[in-house]
Formats: structure tokens, sequence, C-alpha cells
């Protein structure tokens, strides 16, 4: 039975549509599992984007809530500043609801840095300094805690070590 020009048409205009529904239903089903599964890798050398499984530990196992409230402003030491950032995205994403995460920029937001900082029950001398409160005790992390920095090439950041004193500090 030949089928007129009309209904081949019909019939490769529909099996177009099928195969286009059906690469659509997995791309959005590989789309799916990746949301469900998501997970980073990280091939750098120094570990950028990840932390070690004892500060994981920790984050993971926090008797209770954390507030960290970083004193940042964008001007001063910014790639001290985009390394830390990552850092605690990382530690906000492993440590769930126990960990509350502040940014403050004390020149542009005075008013809140005050609040903060009376909320917390505490003072900040020197600017890129992260605070840590849990309960009633408060540790506060410098930047000359969270990296060293070459004099010679400019103030440069040459080592960055902010993970140790951030578990530390907890």
């Amino acid at each position: 039975m030949a089928l007129r020009a009309g209904s081949r048409r019909i019939l490769f205009g529909f099996n177009v549509g099928l195969g286009l529904v059906l690469a659509g239903a997995i791309v959005a089903g590989i789309n799916f599992i990746g949301y469900k599964k998501y997970r980073v890798f990280d091939w750098t050398d120094s570990e950028l984007h990840s932390i070690s499984s004892k500060t994981e530990n920790i984050l993971k196992n926090l008797p209770g809530p954390v507030e960290m409230v970083a004193f940042f402003t964008p001007r001063d030491e910014p790639e001290l500043q985009e390394k830390v950032k990552r850092l605690l995205a990382l530690y906000t994403q492993a440590g769930g609801k126990n960990l509350l995460l502040q940014q403050v920029d004390p020149f542009a937001e005075q008013t809140r840095a005050q609040k903060v900082l009376g909320d917390l029950g505490t003072e900040v001398r020197e600017l890129n300094t992260i605070v840590f409160k849990h309960q009633n005790k408060i540790e506060k992390v410098h930047k000359h805690d969270m990296a060293d920095f070459d004099f010679m090439r400019g103030g440069r950041l040459a080592n960055f070590k902010a993970e140790e004193a951030f578990t530390e500090a907890l």
C-alpha cells in the first residue's frame, strides 16, 4: 500500500516531532539527575574548590548554629577576598543549616556593621576579619591568620591557609 505525498509529509513531520520530544525528555532527565546528584570535582593542585574530610566532618557534626560574619571591603585584598568567599561557600554548603553566614562591608554599611557587632557582643579592629560565634564563644580570624603575603612581590598572596584557621575557630 503506497502512501500519498501528503500522508508521507504528515508521517515525516510526526517522526521529527516525536524525535524532538524524546531528545528533550532525555536532556531534561539528565539535567534532573545532575541536579539531584550534584558533585564538584576539584582538579586544582591547591584543592581550591574543596575542603578536607576533617573539616567536612566537623561541619556536619556541629552541636548547634554557628554565626559567621565576614567583615570585608571590596577595595582591600581582592585576591584574598575571592578565595575566602569560595571557601565560605564550601563551608556553608557542608555545614547546612547550622552555619549562618553574613558578609558586611564596614565602610559601605557602617550602621549595619555596628548593629551586627552589637548583636555579636564584640568589636572588630581590623579589616578582613571573620567572626565566628557559637553559643557564647567568639573567635576572630584576621587576614594574617588566613594567608601569608609576599611583601617582596608587592604584598601578593603567597600562602592561603584560611581553612585551617576557620576550622580551628569552630
